[in-house]
């Protein structure tokens, strides 16, 4: 790009008619890896993912009903948003934005457990900008403020379920963390996942919705009494009778 000298403006260098057909033949090439893909494994992979949302979802209407607080509510209505774009992303095989997705789906769920009760401090992010609560800080606040949570989260890692081992993974792609995450393509119709590695991008977006409700659950387990019921019950089927007598630690415990 360079800028007009008269204007000011940025424009556009002239265009080579050869560089401009390749790239239409690259496009087209992709366009059709997207159409094929979207045909095939990305109707059941969309599938899976909005068959896996229920718990997800519950538990974010469950959220704007409890609180009714516009001020927060664009960070659910993200969530819900990020949901969309990884069904979309599945749907075509863009496997790197389904994982963004999903990372994204974690971190705007977890800062509303947070900033529903630090309005001001929300109000101040929104106007600088800045000093945003990332979702480890928030964790251990949960950890140090929250009476059992450590605990439920320690039943829940027993039975193989980690947020944070589920966050970990998803951003070491993001951020490129090793020779294993760092995007490879060299055509535009290579960021289209196939085969096992786009069947693990899906298998990480599932296990995430599922992560996120549990860890709900586990946050507000003393308040079981309020929850839906489909939320309490997902949980309920990953733990022993014995867990869910410490889980669920209240005066009255769901059986």
């Amino acid at each position: 790009m360079r800028t007009s000298g008269e204007t000011g403006q940025l424009t556009s260098p002239p265009s080579d008619p050869a560089v401009q057909q390749r790239l239409a033949g690259d496009i087209e090439r992709l366009l059709d890896a997207t159409r094929n893909h979207a045909a095939g494994d990305g109707q059941a992979a969309a599938r899976s993912i909005a068959d896996a949302a229920t718990p997800f979802l519950i538990w974010l209407r469950h959220l704007e009903i409890a609180d009714e607080e516009p001020r927060t509510a664009g960070l659910l209505n993200g969530a819900r948003a990020a949901l969309v774009e990884s069904v979309a992303a599945a749907a075509l095989g863009l496997g790197r934005a389904c994982i963004a997705a999903s990372r994204l789906q974690i971190d705007l769920v977890v800062a509303y457990t947070y900033y529903r009760s630090h309005l001001e401090e929300w109000e101040r992010v929104q106007r600088e900008g800045k000093g945003f609560v990332t979702r480890g800080q928030i964790q251990d606040l949960h950890c140090d403020s929250v009476v059992g949570f450590k605990s439920r989260l320690a039943l829940l890692n027993s039975h193989g379920i980690s947020i944070d081992g589920l966050y970990r993974a998803l951003s070491a792609h993001i951020h490129g963390q090793s020779d294993l995450t760092i995007p490879t393509s060299n055509q535009l119709e290579e960021v289209v996942f196939s085969g096992a590695l786009f069947a693990s991008v899906i298998d990480a977006q599932t296990q995430t919705l599922a992560a996120v409700s549990h860890y709900l659950c586990a946050l507000y387990a003393d308040d079981w009494p309020s929850l839906p019921p489909t939320v309490i019950d997902f949980t309920r089927r990953v733990l022993t009778r014995p867990q869910r007598v410490d889980f669920f630690d209240t005066s009255t415990r769901p059986s």
